[in-house]
């Protein structure tokens, strides 16, 4: 490998193993790309769920977790993580546990099939976009 490759890889940590199946993993690795922390900069740009069956390592690149760690002190000392952003974040995560309640009570029989993966794709979305909350 050429000295200039070397620096284009991407060091990925495992954040350890997690018994949840591909598809959480798929799920997890969606919220990462498109859900946002309110009023946080912090962010992640690389994800890797890698396993088999049940279990997965859970990963993320080396140079995210650094950043990550920079903008969390920074946060934690302008005073961002008080109780208001906890309670938004928790309302943030019920919100996308009520819109999948609410996908329960539909009759996946009385759905064309165009409309039952439309309710399939929303019901995905709901169901991951949530998760950053729960880091």
């Amino acid at each position: 490998m050429k000295e200039k490759d070397k620096d284009k890889k991407e060091a990925l940590i495992n954040l350890g193993t997690r018994n949840k199946g591909a598809f959480w993993e798929y799920l997890a690795a969606y919220s990462f790309l498109k859900a946002k922390f309110p009023l946080s900069k912090f962010s992640f740009s690389f994800f890797a769920g890698i396993g088999r069956g049940i279990s997965n390592q859970h990963c993320h690149g080396r140079k995210d977790i650094d950043r990550g760690i920079k903008i969390f002190i920074a946060e934690f000392e302008q005073g961002l993580y008080n109780e208001e952003y906890f309670k938004r974040l928790t309302k943030d995560y019920l919100r996308g546990l009520a819109d999948s309640r609410k996908i329960k009570k539909i009759d996946p029989k009385k759905l064309s099939n165009k409309n039952l993966a439309r309710l399939f794709d929303r019901s995905w979305k709901d169901a991951s976009l949530p998760n950053p909350a729960m880091l």
